[in-house]
């Protein structure tokens, strides 16, 4: 993914390369798709040469982006609305604002799709929980990613660079949420976890 952002950043804003108007459209929709794309190629599809492949990813990454588009992204631009009350704020402001807005209802959708879909039947060792986490994460960057390829009309260069981070973020922030729901089925964990866990993949 990143080599693909930075492929599209050369090529437009320092090779100056002009895609015509037709192929603009495309263009987008295939940026906004790429990391749904390298994971149905790098995780899903390799699924399939595994002795005992994990089944439901795509289940859970669709239940995540249905959730996402549904009730977390509009409840999150319609109620809690982060960009009226945050933007002129303060940095460390912002982090917490952010954190305990967008961060905590992403992650905590993201957890409850996981928590009630496939845990813990599913959850046979650490990686498992992971590998769910980031289909849920990909399910819910998709949907974010898609709203910015039909939102406002940003050049191809800026879009990839906005698909590149929210997908980052998404991933890095799902992983937290996989570790603790892999510790909370394995292992013998804290009872605090679970909160814990959640707190920290808001942060991200």
């Amino acid at each position: 993914l990143a080599a693909l952002t930075g492929a599209v950043f050369v090529a437009i804003s320092i090779a100056g390369l002009a895609l015509p108007d037709a192929l603009q459209d495309v263009a987008r929709l295939l940026v906004g798709l790429a990391p749904l794309g390298l994971w149905l190629v790098f995780s899903v599809w390799a699924e399939r040469r595994a002795p005992q492949p994990r089944a439901g990813l795509i289940v859970v990454a669709v239940v995540t982006a249905l959730a996402a588009n549904a009730v977390t992204i509009p409840f999150i631009e319609q109620v809690l609305q982060p960009q009226a009350w945050l933007s002129h704020t303060s940095a460390i402001t912002r982090i917490v604002g952010y954190t305990l807005s967008v961060g905590v209802t992403t992650e905590f959708t993201k957890y409850l799709v996981v928590r009630y879909s496939i845990w813990p039947a599913r959850i046979e060792t650490r990686m498992d929980g992971l590998a769910y986490a980031i289909a849920a994460s990909i399910g819910f960057v998709t949907v974010w990613n898609l709203r910015a390829v039909f939102g406002p009309q940003e050049t191809l260069d800026a879009l990839a660079i906005v698909v590149f981070d929210t997908t980052i973020t998404g991933l890095a922030g799902g992983l937290v949420i996989g570790y603790g729901l892999s510790e909370m089925a394995l292992g013998q964990p804290s009872p605090f976890i679970g909160p814990l866990s959640l707190a920290l993949a808001a942060l991200v």
